[in-house]
């Protein structure tokens, strides 16, 4: 008894030594700038002394990752993370904060990085009393100057591309025109992949070459001062020659400049990442479009490589025609087959020059072919890999009927329905890294991407699941006619010959191999 009317006594003493008090931050997260240096506030309400009390700043969750640790009147250097090490110390909110004694217990960062972006803690204690506030840092990367290339068209337009990298978080791209119109529809907006937390923005845009004397391609983040490209476009009059073949010159330049630019960035993640592979097809960047006729003049005879098919694809006997089926095919083992997706390869594979060929993608019949998917794969890329995408080596454009078209980019770049085609054209440049895609009834480009390669790519073919329509090899010397698909022959299954689509799009047919098949 006379124990508890002792310590009753003491308390009120120990509240005197020890005043209680709140801990208060912004409501707002704090932004700040890679490299420059940042304040996050954090005081008492009272204003009391903090200088006997216990002040930590941390990471959140963990205390393991302590900024800065201040007990006993001084800085325990011993707890600091070495990340911190020489960049943390106490700041100041304001002129009038009046630092530990008035109890400003903000954190002071300097050359903030990317690795500093989340939640701080902000803990304060004393005998009887612990508090704390979370503080949020965003940190944001200004990127380079956009590059921006132009190249005439067809019928009076030029197409414009725009690409900028190494900035955090995604930036907005809007385009611009001399003629003070703002907010202009680009054709496609695509973001390159996170490295080292930056990521990189590329757009194009098609619009008549007499519309403005220029367009200007700006990126920036909200909130902040941006970045700004302009480029004169093209003149269409026939009597300024000059003039054009300046703009080309510039936009080719500009062009090396930004392939230049991606190959050492390239090669300085190679570097980084110590890859031993061979092979690296970076996320695509849109470029300008080779035209359909003179792509088609590149056309090469391309068969179905039985040795690489699903085992639940049929084959015609010229290896022309592919389709799903229900009933497993008795095929040798092979490795490199496909087992995860319905995938077939070209036999011819292809490490220079430049080749075309031609999809058909509808007959009478059936209709309109709603699932498939076109591109090209590279010789060592992983046959039964779940995630296809560009760093695996697969670049396909595909169709399926609840999401319709995209290309395999990251993020997937999804493309308008009115781009369905009949007959899908693909052209691969390898030499000059880019492969286009065309729709060759209406003689018009859909996209052209730009791409790396470091070794083998094949054509890929896969028919979709569940579509009747077969996906058909065309043969480019008999476009202008209407031909039959020979019948797959199949034990388990039969499939009635169809019609290959008829067309109409005129296109030479002199056969020149400038691209060597191995």
């Amino acid at each position: 008894m006379l124990l508890v009317v002792f310590l009753s006594a003491l308390t009120p003493l120990a509240c005197d030594a020890a005043e209680s008090f709140s801990v208060l931050v912004p409501r707002n997260p704090i932004s700040a700038r890679a490299g420059s240096t940042v304040t996050l506030p954090c005081w008492l309400s009272p204003p009391i002394s903090a200088e006997p009390m216990e002040v930590r700043w941390h990471r959140s969750p963990s205390f393991k990752t302590t900024a800065l640790h201040y007990m006993g009147g001084q800085l325990q250097d011993s707890s600091q993370d070495p990340r911190f090490r020489g960049r943390a110390s106490f700041g100041s909110r304001g002129p009038e904060a009046g630092g530990l004694k008035g109890g400003d217990v903000s954190l002071r960062l300097e050359n903030v990085t990317l690795e500093d972006e989340g939640e701080f803690q902000c803990n304060v204690s004393n005998v009887l009393h612990y508090k704390t506030k979370r503080v949020v840092l965003n940190v944001t990367v200004t990127g380079t100057l956009p590059l921006l290339s132009v190249r005439q068209a067809t019928d009076g337009l030029v197409n414009v591309s725009c690409a900028s990298s190494g900035w955090h978080p995604r930036p907005n791209l809007t385009w611009s025109d001399s003629e003070g119109r703002s907010g202009l529809s680009p054709g496609a907006m695509l973001y390159g992949p996170a490295e080292q937390g930056v990521v990189s923005v590329f757009s194009w845009i098609l619009t008549p070459a007499s519309d403005a004397a220029w367009l200007t391609c700006s990126v920036f983040l909200p909130g902040e001062e941006g970045r700004e490209g302009r480029v004169a476009l093209l003149t269409s009059r026939a009597d300024d020659q000059s003039g054009q073949w300046k703009a080309a010159f510039i936009a080719l330049l500009v062009l090396g400049l930004l392939a230049m630019a991606i190959a050492a960035f390239l090669f300085v993640r190679k570097r980084r990442t110590g890859s031993n592979e061979s092979v690296e097809i970076p996320e695509s960047i849109p470029l300008l479009q080779t035209g359909l006729d003179e792509a088609a003049k590149e056309k090469v005879d391309i068969t179905l490589d039985e040795d690489t098919a699903h085992q639940h694809l049929m084959l015609s006997k010229d290896c022309k025609v592919v389709r799903d089926s229900v009933m497993v095919q008795e095929r040798d083992p092979s490795k490199n087959r496909f087992t995860r997706h319905l995938f077939v390869l070209g036999k011819e594979g292809f490490t220079s020059g430049r080749a075309y060929w031609q999809v058909g993608l509808w007959n009478e019949a059936t209709g309109l072919k709603m699932s498939w998917s076109v591109g090209v794969v590279t010789e060592s890329a992983k046959r039964d890999c779940e995630d296809l995408t560009p760093s695996e080596g697969y670049l396909v454009f595909s169709s399926d009927r609840d999401n319709g078209l995209s290309v395999n980019t990251v993020p997937v770049t999804r493309l308008s329905e009115k781009l369905r085609a009949k007959t899908l054209g693909v052209f691969l440049d390898y030499d000059n890294n880019m492969i286009s895609f065309y729709n060759v009834e209406e003689k018009s480009h859909i996209l052209t991407f730009f791409v790396t390669f470091h070794e083998k790519v094949y054509p890929l073919f896969g028919p979709g699941k569940g579509d009747a329509t077969p996906l058909v090899i065309q043969p480019i010397s008999d476009v202008k006619q209407e031909s039959n698909v020979n019948t797959v022959e199949n034990p388990n299954d039969k499939i009635q010959s169809l019609p290959l689509p008829p067309d109409n799009s005129g296109l030479e047919t002199t056969v020149k191999y400038s691209l060597r098949p191995n």
